[in-house]
């Protein structure tokens, strides 16, 4: 209670809170939000705490896997690189890559996030609006969901 009485709409991002310390493979990871209200007028918001032993980028480069869901030039409006670089579908895990730092732990990762929203939803609806996100982090981290990292979605 005490919490959400404090709460307010502006709060630190980054490296912060759970982001605290989160990296992937070659950039650091962190705490992310996002909103939209769409057009029915139903609110939907995410936040995200972000430490995949996948790679956000494409290969070595400074290209987002998700690129093409870029709103804005949130991501510096660079797309994909043209021609994709030989080493784009290697796989690079910041545990076991010692160029990023590798340790060889791989217990240490996870990308944990919660959705809410202001829509009705039954608990079906809620347990698939979670199962959606989820495919969210397979579109933004190369490799997603592996048996390192310990990601999950709640909604609300």
């Amino acid at each position: 209670y005490q919490a959400a009485q404090a709460a307010e709409a502006d709060f630190a991002l980054g490296t912060t809170g759970a982001g605290t310390g989160a990296l992937t493979s070659g950039l650091k990871g962190g705490l992310g939000s996002a909103s939209t209200v769409l057009e029915s007028g139903i609110t939907i918001g995410a936040l995200a705490a972000v430490n995949p032993t996948g790679s956000v980028t494409v290969g070595r480069t400074r290209y987002f896997w998700s690129a093409p869901f870029e709103i804005g030039d949130e991501f510096g409006g660079l797309g994909y690189p043209s021609p994709m670089p030989a080493d784009a579908r290697k796989i690079l895990l910041k545990y076991r890559d010692k160029q990023f730092g590798g340790q060889g732990d791989a217990g240490g990762n996870t990308t944990i996030a919660v959705i809410a929203t202001d829509a009705i939803l039954t608990k079906a609806g809620a347990k698939r609006l979670a199962i959606s996100a989820h495919d969210g982090f397979a579109r933004a981290i190369w490799p997603a969901h592996t048996p390192a990292d310990g990601d999950l979605v709640f909604a609300l």
